[in-house]
């Protein structure tokens, strides 16, 4: 864990974002522009980022296949 709460961190600090595991980023100006966020926010922040977002692309992809399954079997005849 803390490794990757390393990882994270220095990734942010460079690029200025972080990225879910389908590649959606989320831009985080808080490590490019002075902020009144406390550093331990900004940590929340950046470290919930990746997680809640892949978790969110997971589900919208569900959804596009469950609906592609129902058009299927909806439109077969009988």
């Amino acid at each position: 864990m803390k490794e990757y709460i390393d990882n994270s961190i220095r990734i942010a600090k460079e690029k200025g974002y972080v990225e879910t595991i389908y590649g959606r980023r989320r831009f985080l100006p808080i490590y490019i522009l002075p902020t009144p966020l406390s550093e331990e926010w900004q940590s929340v922040m950046l470290l919930n980022a990746p997680i809640q977002g892949s978790a969110a692309d997971i589900i919208k992809l569900a959804m596009v296949n469950i609906q592609k399954k129902a058009k299927k079997f909806l439109s077969k005849p009988g």
